[in-house]
């Protein structure tokens, strides 16, 4: 039986959020453009520069964050990553170390295999640490593996 690990805010991080900011963003941005109004005292050719400079890098920094996020589920044998669209499944022997890293509002897990597999070489997830550790208890031999692994 599969046991869901991911933090269900997961979904909020990785499609709301940058959909919303994007999307928010890029309409004040061509808004500012195009208007005849002048926001600030800084001329306009500079102001406009500005706000397209921190739209990319906005778009750059979820591309390398949070739209990078997975959702995984575990069992006896297997960690199981789904992009919300693909699914694929790793063998625990494949691990070769689990890092959490603590971003001051998410706790991230990464992931990274022995060899890279559809997702790469590793991946990245929110993981609901109450669920994590009530699978790890009631699956010692996965845990033996995955502390043995990293």
């Amino acid at each position: 039986m599969r046991h869901n690990i991911t933090s269900s805010s997961t979904i909020f991080w990785k499609f709301f959020l940058p959909t919303f900011w994007i999307v928010f963003f890029t309409t004040i941005t061509l808004g500012l453009i195009f208007s005849e109004i002048k926001p600030t005292s800084i001329p306009k050719e500079y102001f406009s520069v500005l706000m397209v400079v921190t739209l990319l890098l906005g778009i750059g920094f979820f591309l390398l964050s949070t739209i990078r996020l997975k959702r995984v589920e575990m069992d006896g044998e297997f960690l199981y990553v789904t992009n919300y669209f693909k699914w694929y499944r790793y063998p625990y022997h494949n691990i070769d170390r689990i890092i959490e890293r603590d971003m001051v509002l998410l706790k991230v897990i990464t992931v990274k295999f022995k060899e890279s597999g559809n997702f790469g070489k590793k991946i990245f997830f929110l993981a609901n640490h109450r669920k994590l550790n009530e699978f790890l208890k009631e699956n010692p031999t996965v845990t033996k593996q995955l502390f043995e692994a990293s």
